[in-house]
């Protein structure tokens, strides 16, 4: 898989400053660059002044100031801050083992390890961590990454967890050629995938992608009326409206036709996307990708970034604001890519939220909604211990291995293959999940992957972005016999020799050195 060229914020160059020879500065002003408006920092924070800033502690931590918000539970333990400042209150935080959210009333300072629901209390000054120090340099290899959970779900606390620092180096003895696959109805039916389109601007031609902004379009739902509507539905919200026109959909359709309303989100930026915007696309696609890192930073199975955490923040604000004005329907389940960059962001994304009782957030991480499997290293998801520290009360499938067997560093899915595992997960969830409003937290490609799946036209998501599609699938029985389809993969040939001359259709390395496709980088 060849990376296209993405356009992305200028925290990815402030922030990785990728020059080996130089050192960085790592403050919250150089790491959202463009987006200081979104994530302005307090240096001494007072309420209701710094409001939604961020606060870097002494060790580096990043905290979000929250005036008049308190978080039910989870107390660790209280000290006073005689002088009476929010900073002193979140560096004891800070220097605490296991807070991450602070409430202050008066002097009292009282630390948290878990977050519980929000409450409005205009007496509180309250900070909530969602990121942990940076890592020095110095302790950063290319073969480790430390992935920290930004920020927690509700009810589980904060913690750090490296990944794993070895994996088994693949050789083109190991690396297959194609993948076989079982289909999920073992061929006895098959499940076909219609865009109902017209209901959202991203289903029209004249909408761009890449200057759309869900969050200025109520996800880019179209004010019309519906075959549903009756006149008592007047002083109703449209998202109230498309709610009970999904339902009478539904209650039309023969058995087997089934409506369902996905949302479709992309990961905040992370830290392979800032890679890829400072050396490049062909320095990254032919050299930098098949490396876990610099000595700056690592991108294996990378990490959000500040502005990248800003994004998921910014949606979980979009979602609360839909929820409550509009009364828009929320996800029913949630899916979840098994990527550090992806579980983070549904997390930030969805916590805190006032959701059903009978819907909790509780997402199910799914192996087969990962981004397309190359040879990038970003693409190499850690292991299944890792992943269960980092959000202990998420659900992962009984299939769910222990260590990633897709990714080898040698190998990449074509475009069939990749459409092919997305069919299987969207057959997985549509035949066993009644849920009829389904959150989808995945990737660019996989997100273009999914698309063309459900017949929706083209529409590239920039980092933190979400798209929502209502689809149509219906279920047609089919002769038995066949219970497995093998599609191709490719060889990824890259740059053994450091940073290529050229990359447009193939890398063209420095000094006549031939891009090799039989081994992996270490």
């Amino acid at each position: 898989m060849v990376y296209t060229s993405l356009s992305l914020a200028s925290v990815a160059l402030s922030f990785l400053a990728l020059s080996e020879a130089s050192a960085i500065s790592t403050s919250i002003a150089s790491l959202t660059g463009s987006s200081t408006s979104a994530l302005p920092t307090s240096t001494s924070p007072t309420c209701p002044e710094a409001d939604n800033n961020v606060f870097i502690a002494k060790s580096g931590a990043t905290f979000l100031i929250e005036c008049s918000i308190d978080y039910a539970g989870g107390d660790l333990k209280s000290v006073n801050i005689a002088s009476n400042r929010i900073a002193d209150c979140v560096n004891a935080c800070d220097a605490t083992e296991g807070c991450i959210d602070i409430s202050m009333s008066g002097t009292a300072c009282y630390m948290k390890k878990t977050l519980g629901k929000p409450t409005t209390n205009k007496g509180i000054r309250g900070a909530r961590k969602i990121k942990d120090a940076p890592v020095s340099s110095s302790s950063v290899s290319s073969s480790t990454i430390s992935s920290v959970a930004v920020s927690s779900s509700v009810g589980v606390s904060v913690s750090t967890t490296k990944a794993p620092t070895t994996f088994s180096i693949p050789t083109a003895s190991t690396a297959p050629s194609t993948a076989s696959l079982p289909t999920v109805d073992k061929g006895t039916e098959y499940i076909n995938y219609t865009n109902v389109g017209g209901y959202f601007l991203q289903d029209l031609d004249t909408t761009v992608p890449s200057t759309f902004d869900y969050t200025a379009n109520n996800f880019g739902l179209i004010n019309q009326t519906y075959e549903s509507d009756k006149k008592s539905d007047g002083a109703r919200t449209q998202w109230q409206r498309f709610n009970k026109y999904l339902k009478y959909l539904n209650s039309k359709a023969p058995k087997h036709v089934e409506y369902k309303l996905l949302f479709i989100g992309r990961h905040g930026e992370g830290y392979h996307n800032a890679a890829q915007t400072y050396y490049g696309t062909p320095a990254w696609n032919c050299y930098w990708s098949q490396q876990t890192g610099n000595s700056t930073v690592s991108w294996q199975d990378a990490d959000l970034t500040a502005n990248g955490v800003a994004q998921a923040l910014k949606a979980n604000a979009f979602w609360a604001q839909e929820i409550s004005q509009q009364q828009i329907q929320p996800p029913e389940s949630y899916y979840v890519s098994p990527l550090t960059r992806c579980l983070k962001t549904a997390n930030l994304t969805f916590s805190g939220l006032t959701l059903p009782s009978s819907s909790p957030f509780i997402p199910t991480i799914k192996e087969l909604i990962r981004e397309g499997i190359s040879t990038h290293t970003c693409d190499h998801r850690s292991n299944k211990t890792y992943i269960s520290n980092l959000f202990p009360t998420w659900k992962l499938e009984k299939t769910f291995t222990e260590n990633d067997e897709f990714w080898n560093g040698i190998t990449e899915e074509s475009s069939s293959a990749q459409d092919y595992r997305s069919k299987i997960a969207l057959d997985d969830i549509f035949h066993n999940d009644d849920a009829s409003v389904v959150s989808i937290t995945t990737h660019s490609g996989e997100t273009s992957s999914l698309l063309r799946v459900l017949g929706h036209r083209a529409f590239s998501l920039v980092t933190g972005a979400v798209i929502p599609v209502l689809v149509k699938a219906e279920t047609i029985k089919v002769a038995q016999g066949v219970t497995t389809t093998t599609v191709p993969w490719d060889a990824g040939a890259w740059c053994t020799n450091g940073p290529p001359l050229a990359s447009n259709t193939a890398c063209v390395c420095s000094n006549g050195v031939a891009p090799v496709a039989t081994t992996a980088s270490q």
